[in-house]
């Protein structure tokens, strides 16, 4: 009985390890907000992490970004790189430690908006063994963003700084959260809103422009730039 008990539990670690995931990914999901003349190159890498070689494949799962106008995307894998972005694909074979990568590139031809790709990469021979990958792109006009969308609402100042940022009439913002953004759209800063007015240490922030985003329920209520020196 005893012999049993093991054989059984041995089966069902075996069963277990099967279907766990054996390859990682940078990030999940990659998101970021550009101005509408940028052109971003965003990397997301894939590692075999299985002890031997690993056939891989992608399908696509969401394209939003040919549905704003003016967008445009092309995909780049480490096998080669495509001028349009295919329902399916061979990632081909990882050897052990090896990575692959996308590589999305997205044009947003001066056209605010907001698109999303995502991806299902996954072992060919074991597509349980998988993983999603998403990039989300928010593309602003940075050239029309007014100091205050909801004028007499929100003030930021001084602009430009040196040491902080003030920003003040948050007082009825709900569910409210905080995000500073470099010139290239990489997430500098992120806080929940929790007084109505906070004030922002930027005395580490290398000198340059800067985009902030005030959300309220995950909507963008507020947007400006600031200057650091």
């Amino acid at each position: 009985m005893k012999n049993n008990y093991f054989f059984l539990m041995l089966v069902m670690t075996l069963g277990f390890t099967s279907l766990a995931q054996n390859f990682t990914v940078t990030a999940d999901t990659m998101e970021a907000t550009y101005d509408v003349s940028a052109w971003p190159s965003d990397y997301n890498y894939v590692v075999n992490a299985s002890g031997g070689s690993m056939d891989m494949s992608f399908d696509l799962l969401t394209n939003t970004i040919p549905s704003n106008s003016g967008w445009s995307v092309t995909l780049c894998t480490h096998l080669f790189c495509m001028p349009s972005v295919p329902s399916t694909d061979s990632f081909g074979t990882l050897t052990d430690g090896a990575q692959g990568y996308f590589n999305v590139h997205v044009g947003f031809g001066g056209t605010p908006g907001t698109g999303e790709i995502s991806f299902r990469i996954y072992e060919t021979s074991n597509p349980s063994n998988a993983d999603t990958i998403v990039f989300i792109y928010h593309a602003l006009s940075m050239a029309d963003i007014s100091e205050n969308i909801n004028a007499g609402r929100v003030n930021t100042f001084p602009n430009p700084t040196t040491d902080v940022i003030n920003v003040e009439g948050l007082e009825n913002i709900s569910d409210g959260a905080m995000n500073i953004y470099s010139i290239t759209g990489q997430l500098i800063f992120s806080k929940n809103i929790t007084a109505a007015t906070e004030t922002i240490n930027v005395a580490d922030f290398v000198n340059g422009v800067y985009f902030m985003e005030i959300q309220e329920d995950g909507n963008t209520v507020y947007s400006t730039r600031f200057i650091k020196n």
